[in-house]
């Protein structure tokens, strides 16, 4: 059995799942861009700025990235998204990380509605 293509699945089974995935995205999307909400100070301090640290060199690090005990993952991956905004001339870097990010979630929509898509699709 091939995990993408299961055994047994109905004609209407990847269909379904193409549209719940749309769906989904154009969901966030539309949370991205109108309803976009205020960045927090903990958001900023705790994400942005090591990112922006990261990518171009300049930024604010509390005291936790110094002694260490936070992760440099998070910021790692924002730092590469905005370097690949800066790449590509985007100006509006905020919206660009949360679309991407809104991309990223969508394997969670898969998690979740495989098993669902399978049972009753």
């Amino acid at each position: 059995m091939h995990i993408l293509r299961p055994s047994g699945a109905r004609p209407g089974f990847y269909s379904a799942l193409t549209l719940c995935l749309f769906m989904a995205f154009a969901a966030r999307l539309l949370v991205a861009i109108v309803w976009p909400q205020p960045w927090r100070p903990d958001e900023i301090f705790q994400y942005m700025e090591p990112a922006h640290k990261l990518a171009f060199g300049t930024g604010i690090t509390t005291w936790e990235w110094h002694a260490g005990i936070r992760s440099w993952l998070v910021p790692g991956i924002i730092a590469q998204l905005m370097k690949i905004g800066a790449a590509c001339g985007i100006t509006q870097q905020l919206l660009f990380i949360r679309v991407c990010i809104a991309f990223f979630s969508l394997p969670v929509v898969i998690a979740f509605f495989w098993p669902l898509f399978q049972a009753f699709v």
